[in-house]
Order: C-alpha cells, then sequence, then structure tokens
C-alpha cells in the first residue's frame, strides 16, 4: 500500500501556527500599550473644612480627598487639584468650568433638578449631610428640643439658605418652636453672635466644621455627589459609577469611618448647664459607700478610703466641685442595704449589668473601667485542666463562681482568697485583671501565676441610689466621657503598682532554710555569709525573672502589643501576645522591619517625639495586613527620660479595635430599621426609592396605605393592639409585596415601592393586599380594611412628586368612603418646583 503525501498539509499547518503566534503577539501587545496611558482627571478642589483641606505644610486631606484616592484605587486615575476658595464667587466659576469640560469633576454637590440639566451627576452618591442647629460648647443653658413645650428661639441662619430656613421651619411647626432669624455671611460673625447672645443657636450642615459648637438637633438628611460636565463622552461617569459601588460592596463602612474621622465630635470639653451647676451648689455633699477591702477598686488605707474608684470621684470633685462623703461596708449586702435605707446617694463600683441594677435598684453612670476577669492558680496547679479543683470565692466578687457548691470556697475578701490559694488549702481563684495584678505585684505571692478565664470583659460603673436622680448622673457621665485615656490610665498605675518593703516575717516565710542556717552558728559565720550571698543573687534573678514572666502574663491577658523603642539604638521592640494564639512563643523580641506594623509604629513615635508638649499621646490609625485587609488600632505612648531629661525609650501599646468600629456599624445598620415593625423606617425607603427612580425610571410605582379609623382602633382596643394590627400589617405587606420596597413613614402609614411592574399587575397585587387585609380581624364582628393611593412613575419623576402622586390618590380613596385603591397611572409634571442648589 502507497504512503499518502501530506508535505502540502504541513506547509499550510506550519504557516497558519506562524500567523496565529503573531495575532497573539498583536493582541498581547495591545492592552499594554493602552494600559501605559493613565486617565489625568481634573478635579475641582474648594477648600472647605472636614470635606477639602490643605494643612499649613500643603498637605491636602478631608473627607472627599480621601474618597477620590479610593477611588483611584479601582480606576487607576490620576489627579490634577484646580484649588479655589469657599467664597460662593469661587464656587460658582469652578462649577461653570465643570459645565464647560474644562474639569472633569466636583464633589459635595446635593441633587437639584435643575442642576441636572447642566451636569451628569454619579449613579451613587457618597456621604450624607444632615441640617443641624448647634450651639456653643460653652452654653450653659439647657436648651432641649421639647414638642410638648412651646419655645421660643433666635436662630442664626445664613442669608443665602433659603432651603435650609424652609427646613427649619417645618421642624419648628412639628415641635412647637417659635423662631425668630438673624443673618450672617460667614463663620466668624456665628461666633459672634452667639457670644453676644444676640443668637441662641446656629442653622447650618453637618458638613460645615466648625469647632466650639455642639447639637442639639439633627433633621433632613440629604445625599451628595459628584457631578461632571454633560460635554463629556469619555466613560468617565461610568468608570466613576462602577469605583462608587465596588468601594459600597467591598467596604460597606468606608464612608461610616470617614465621617468619625472628619466630622466627629470637635469637642470634649466639660461643659456642665445651670441647672446641673445648680444642683452642686444646693448638695452639700453625695454620700458614697465604698467596701473596705477590695482593692484596687476600693479599699481602706490607714482608715482612709483609697482605691481607683475613690480617686476618680475625688477627680470629679475637682472638677466640678461636687462634694463626696465616703461611708465604709464591710459587704456588697450591706451596701445594697444602706443604699435602700437612703443612707448613701452612690455606690462606688457595681458591675455595667442592667439586670443586675434593676435587682438591686440603682441607677448605673457609664463605664469608667474595664478589666476582664482571671484565674490565679498555685504555680503547682496543671491550668490546663481545673475539673475537681477546688476555687476560692470571695464574697464581695461579682464573678458568679462555679456550678459545683462542693467545689467552692468563700472567702471574705479577696486577700483571703490570694492567702489560701497561696497556703494550698484551695487550686484557685478567680478576680479581675487589675485585682490579680495588685496582689501579684507583692513579692509574697510569687508563687501564683494568672491564666485567662474568658474573652468576656468585665465593665465597672458608679451606681446611683435614686434612680430618678437625673442632675448627678448627668454630671458624673459627662465627666466619665470628658476624662482622657491617659487620665485614666494614671488612677489605675496609681493604684495597682505595689511598693513593698520586705518585713523580717516576709523574709522567714519565703526563705526558712536561710534563717535556719544563720542560726546554727557563728564558727560557720564566714562561709553562711557567702553562702547567703549568693544564694540571694540566685534567688533575686529568680525573682526577677518571676516578676517579668508575671507581667508578661498580665500583658497576655489584655490581648494588647506592648513595644518599646530604644531611640540610641533605632530598635523597636515588641511583646506580642497574638503570636501565641498562632502557636508561637509569646516573647519580648525586636519587630522586623518588614512587618507591616512597624513602619507606622516608628512614624507615630516620630511624631510624639516632635510634639512641643511630649510626654504621652493616644491615637487611632489604619493600618493594612500583608493580604492589603485594613485593620483599626488605637496606639498610645508615653517618652521616658534620663536623670537628666533626655528622652531615652518610648513605650507604648497597640490595641486592635476592629470589633469597637463593626459595632458601631451594626448599630448604625439597625437604626435603618423601624423598631415597631422591623420594616424600613422613613429615610431609608425614601433613600432606596429615590435609587430605583434613578437607576430605572418609568418602570416601578408607589403605593401609599393608611389604615382606616386606626385611631379608633386604639382607643377601642388599646394601644398594645394597635402595634400588633401594624405589625401584622407590614408582615402581609413583605408578603404580598415579596422583594420590593416596604416601608412606615410613620403613624398607621406604609409606603411600597414596586420594581418593574405593568399596571395590570400592580392592581392585582393591590386588590390581594386589600382582600387579605380584611381577614384581620378586630373582633368577631369588626375586620380591619385600608385606604390606599397608587402612582405610576415616569421619566421625569422623582420621590417628591411621586408621593405627592399617591398621597393624593391615597385621599381620594378615604373621600370615596374608605376601604378602596385608586390608581394614578399617568402622572403629571409638577411646574414650578424647581430644587435649590446652596
Amino acid at each position: 500500500m502507497k504512503p499518502v503525501r501530506t508535505t502540502g498539509r504541513k506547509q499550510i499547518y506550519f504557516w497558519g501556527k506562524i500567523g496565529m503566534i503573531l495575532l497573539l503577539l498583536f493582541m498581547w501587545d495591545f492592552p499594554a500599550v493602552q494600559a501605559q496611558k493613565k486617565r489625568v482627571v481634573r478635579i475641582a478642589y474648594p477648600i472647605q473644612a472636614g470635606l477639602t483641606q490643605i494643612d499649613e505644610d500643603g498637605k491636602m486631606s478631608g473627607y472627599t480627598y480621601e474618597y477620590l484616592q479610593e477611588i483611584a484605587q479601582y480606576t487607576g486615575w490620576e489627579y490634577e487639584f484646580v484649588i479655589g476658595s469657599n467664597r460662593d464667587e469661587d464656587l460658582l466659576a469652578l462649577m461653570d468650568q465643570v459645565a464647560e469640560g474644562s474639569i472633569d469633576l466636583m464633589g459635595g454637590m446635593m441633587y437639584s433638578e435643575s442642576m441636572k440639566e447642566r451636569y451628569d451627576y454619579s449613579a451613587y452618591s457618597y456621604g450624607m449631610v444632615e441640617t443641624v442647629l448647634q450651639v456653643s460648647a460653652e452654653d450653659t443653658r439647657d436648651i432641649v428640643i421639647d414638642s410638648r413645650i412651646e419655645q421660643d428661639l433666635t436662630v442664626a441662619v445664613h442669608e443665602n439658605s433659603v432651603a435650609r430656613k424652609n427646613e427649619f421651619l417645618e421642624f419648628c411647626e412639628i415641635n412647637k418652636v417659635n423662631p425668630r432669624f438673624v443673618y450672617y455671611t460667614d463663620y466668624a460673625d456665628v461666633r459672634a453672635l452667639l457670644q453676644n447672645n444676640e443668637a441662641d443657636a446656629v442653622l447650618k450642615t453637618s458638613a460645615d466644621r466648625v469647632e466650639g459648637l455642639r447639637t442639639i438637633a439633627r433633621f433632613a438628611p440629604k445625599p451628595y455627589y459628584f457631578i461632571a460636565s454633560k460635554k463629556d463622552d469619555s466613560g468617565l461617569i461610568k468608570e466613576l459609577n462602577y469605583a462608587l459601588q465596588s468601594i459600597e460592596q467591598s467596604d460597606p463602612y468606608f464612608s461610616t469611618r470617614l465621617e468619625e474621622k472628619y466630622f466627629g465630635n470637635l469637642t470634649n470639653r466639660l461643659v456642665l448647664s445651670d441647672s446641673e451647676k445648680a444642683y452642686i451648689d444646693k448638695t452639700q455633699s453625695v454620700r458614697v459607700g465604698y467596701l473596705r477591702d477590695y482593692p484596687p477598686l476600693e479599699f481602706e488605707d490607714q482608715g482612709q478610703p483609697a482605691g481607683i474608684a475613690v480617686d476618680y470621684l475625688r477627680s470629679i470633685s475637682e472638677k466640678t466641685g461636687l462634694a463626696f462623703e465616703f461611708v465604709p461596708a464591710d459587704s456588697t449586702a450591706q451596701l445594697d442595704q444602706m443604699a435602700a435605707a437612703g443612707e448613701v446617694e452612690m455606690i462606688a463600683g457595681m458591675t455595667y449589668d442592667y439586670d443586675s441594677a434593676q435587682q438591686r435598684n440603682l441607677g448605673m453612670t457609664r463605664v469608667y473601667l474595664n478589666s476582664q476577669y482571671v484565674a490565679v492558680l498555685n504555680r503547682y496547679i496543671d491550668e490546663t485542666d481545673l475539673s475537681g479543683k477546688v476555687m476560692a470565692i470571695s464574697e464581695n466578687s461579682w464573678f458568679t463562681g462555679s456550678e459545683d457548691t462542693s467545689l467552692t470556697r468563700a472567702y471574705a475578701s479577696m486577700q483571703d482568697c490570694m492567702e489560701s490559694v497561696y497556703d494550698g488549702k484551695t487550686d484557685y481563684t478567680i478576680a479581675d485583671g487589675y485585682a490579680a495584678q495588685y496582689y501579684l505585684n507583692q513579692p509574697k505571692y510569687n508563687n501564683l501565676r494568672l491564666i485567662p478565664l474568658t474573652a468576656q470583659t468585665h465593665e465597672i460603673c458608679f451606681g446611683v441610689a435614686n434612680r430618678g436622680n437625673q442632675e448627678l448622673l448627668t454630671i458624673l457621665n459627662k465627666v466619665i466621657l470628658a476624662t482622657s485615656d491617659e487620665e485614666a490610665q494614671s488612677l489605675i498605675y496609681k493604684n495597682t503598682v505595689f511598693h513593698h518593703t520586705m518585713t523580717l516575717t516576709d523574709f522567714i516565710r519565703e526563705n526558712s532554710l536561710t534563717a535556719v542556717t544563720l542560726i546554727s552558728g557563728v564558727g560557720l559565720f564566714i562561709i553562711a555569709v557567702l553562702a547567703y550571698a549568693g544564694h540571694q543573687r540566685s534567688k533575686m534573678n529568680r525573682e526577677i525573672s518571676l516578676e517579668l514572666k508575671k507581667h508578661l502574663q498580665v500583658y497576655q491577658l489584655v490581648n494588647d502589643m506592648f513595644f518599646e523603642f530604644d531611640i540610641k539604638t533605632q530598635k523597636l521592640m515588641i511583646f506580642d501576645p497574638a503570636a501565641g494564639q498562632k502557636g508561637e512563643a509569646a516573647q519580648v523580641r525586636e519587630l522586623p522591619q518588614q512587618d507591616f506594623r512597624c513602619t507606622k509604629i516608628k512614624q507615630e513615635i516620630a511624631r510624639l517625639l516632635k510634639m512641643e508638649s511630649g510626654g504621652k499621646a493616644i491615637r487611632e490609625i489604619t493600618l493594612n495586613d500583608p493580604q492589603q485587609q485594613p485593620h483599626w488600632f488605637r496606639i498610645a505612648m508615653q517618652t521616658i527620660t534620663d536623670e537628666s531629661g533626655r528622652c531615652v525609650y518610648v513605650i507604648g501599646r497597640l490595641n486592635n479595635i476592629d470589633e469597637q468600629v463593626k459595632e458601631k456599624e451594626r448599630l448604625r445598620l439597625k437604626a435603618e430599621r423601624d423598631s415597631l415593625t422591623h420594616i424600613l423606617n422613613a429615610e431609608t425607603s425614601r433613600k432606596q426609592v429615590e435609587a430605583e427612580l434613578e437607576a430605572r425610571p418609568q418602570a416601578g410605582a408607589l403605593i401609599l396605605l393608611d389604615i382606616d379609623h386606626f385611631k379608633e382602633v386604639n382607643d377601642t382596643y388599646g394601644h398594645w393592639a394597635g402595634d400588633q394590627v401594624l405589625g401584622q400589617v407590614a408582615q402581609l405587606l413583605q408578603e404580598v409585596f415579596s422583594g420590593e420596597i416596604v416601608g412606615r413613614p410613620g403613624g398607621d402609614e406604609f409606603l411600597v415601592y414596586i420594581r418593574q411592574s405593568e399596571p395590570e399587575n400592580v392592581r392585582q397585587r393591590c386588590e390581594d393586599l386589600r382582600r387579605r387585609i380584611q381577614d384581620i380581624r378586630l373582633s368577631a364582628a369588626e375586620r380591619l380594611s385600608i385606604s390606599a393611593g397608587c402612582a405610576g412613575a415616569s421619566a421625569d419623576s422623582t420621590f417628591e412628586t411621586l408621593y405627592q402622586q399617591a398621597d393624593k390618590a391615597l385621599y381620594q380613596a378615604k373621600e370615596k368612603g374608605r376601604n378602596q385603591i385608586v390608581y394614578a397611572f399617568q402622572p403629571a409634571t409638577l411646574a414650578g418646583e424647581d430644587a435649590v442648589q446652596e
């Protein structure tokens, strides 16, 4: 059989491969060339405190600036900033350049229908601004907005703030405030108006960062956006929208952190109101009950009250003039009896726990001390297994103890518990971290050691015997919140470091063999002296080693990283308890330069050394780990000087506060829900509807509904029954309109926004709702009913216009006799309602 000739096919195959390789090389090189061309975006940068600011060194910062830098992480943009002032004429000039296209982007702009004709808005907002009513931080008057009390207020407002003024007038109508307005042109005028008592308060936005003011009311929140020119056809807005969406999805807490960083509380000064000062003037002294033997929190030292709680109250007395009289007690039960009998008005220390406070009939202040429960063991006890071991517990301890009472021994004081463990009568005891540190700092307890008992912290506050004593509770809380971390730490250090002089009894107790040797005879005096000297040196080394070990164990309990920086050698030494969780030994070591924390810690140390005040500093910083995940830390530092006053070391600690930040965010997200029905509240539902209208106009329908004669339901069956009805209606709305936006603007009014729905489908679902509502019975003879108005969205619909159309339809349904739904699927554009941009 002859072989088949394949020479032609091989040539075709060969040249085909060459062509494919050339094509792939071309396709590979093309995007590489494109990637080299980075987009340079021109940004309008008006100098606005908190939003877009520049310090004296020319460094830029602010909420909008940091958001732009985060956007650049997703887009690869480079920025060219066009700087201007915050004067109206400069702002308008920058906006004109954006409209003409010579500037690409400008931030901090609220939405306006009139501006939409001239600018393109980003699809997503990047922040929220509220209208706020603020007074001077030094104003001691009790200015409280109370809708039950009619009051007069003189309010300073910017001469061009028409929208702010209208929002405030609506707020005044609801809260029975009679406003009188005075007008200003800049914030220098505001301070003069407040200081000269020509105005009680100033009306402004939360984005206007002004120090020396405190907020007494917030209302009318509004989102703000980036704007670009309508002439831009480069895809800039599309890239911006993608970046904003990516930031929100990957880090929902990013904007909240920036909000807290740049617009958080600007004053920590202690300011007492006139009523609080009057209370202090008329109160001769406040009697405070304290425990005689519960160091370091509260105890007696040579017959005088002492401890962290006592020193804290003395500090409060110095700051406020409020006098305290200390009354001792032997037990917690005696303290409770004294409080119930009116013998004391306060308790020096109690666990911050609502159930316990209610049971003891005590009010609680804010927490002034945090600690952690630990187990103190005899050194011969196996810490890995405490089952079957006997525990010593103090009668005054707040720890609940073991469920097996046969393995528990009660003692009158914590010192008795320590003695019991030291002598081997019990195996371990439970104490909070500061109490354990107080005792273990004493040399006599050198055979005891610590292990963490629980990750749960022990929060300590003051107890107020009269739970209705509002003035005393408010004064105490204000001082606690105004007390710095440095001041609180100094009170703790003062009461936990034990300066002990070793007595002969202590010496014999710890060195019984040595004592017997010394008494044995003068003939061996020289040998005994040398032996004793060697023994003492060895013992001292062991004690130093044990003291270091004890302190390292205490450091491990708080889960903080402690560091020491030698200024001469530039070495950064750390003790990192987290190493133990990774299977490494938690020991003192030098922090390598490549560690992601090293550079930042050294930068903060350099800042501390440059401070004219020197000494101490506490800051909150953000660090990215090796996986580029951000983490929040609190860093506290203090300088150590030699005898000549020269700074030789910087010591400090680094505390991970991620959980605190996340908890704050959890509370913020919880605020988006209505507390009674657990559906969206008014503000959140409004924002979601506005987002839907922006993304998909002319696609949905808005339904407003009221429960018919709901006031009669409350009057006849009681408010509890009324609340149950509201909950049932909310549940039914979520079932019928599953996947849609369901909210409760207030009272018995509910809101539903249906996405992408045909009119007939809307009618069917609405009628289904109306019929199922009637299945809710108020009694055997009475059924529930609703009236509703439904309006369909059009291309130019806004939330306000759509809401007005649905509300008008609802009103018609009520006029026609209730228990029906009126539909308006062809809404007309409202004329003469131009939005105002300030």
